[in-house]
């Protein structure tokens, strides 16, 4: 499933501690396939993690669908980010 490839994948980029939250979203169903979403919420991460993690996800053969991150107001070095990651079976 999706959710346990995303706890790996986390686990493997050291950001298990970052994760806040992990959410499955409503994915599209169609009769050729059907998308899984998971919402991915990190707090206080360098963007080397965020651009890290993003490109273990996409080695796994997962698909970025959103990407936002802004930075923390009490130190701006570091970053909150919610990521939209979508798989197809």
């Amino acid at each position: 499933p999706l959710l346990t490839e995303i706890e790996n994948l986390t686990k493997r980029a050291n950001l298990s501690s970052k994760m806040v939250s992990l959410k499955p979203q409503a994915g599209v169903q169609t009769e050729e396939f059907k998308e899984s979403t998971v919402e991915i919420k990190l707090d206080n991460v360098t963007l080397y993690d965020i651009v890290n993690y993003v490109y273990q996800l996409e080695q796994d053969g997962l698909r970025i669908k959103k990407l936002n991150f802004k930075p923390r107001y009490d130190n701006p070095k570091v970053l909150n980010s919610t990521l939209l990651v979508s798989s197809a079976e």
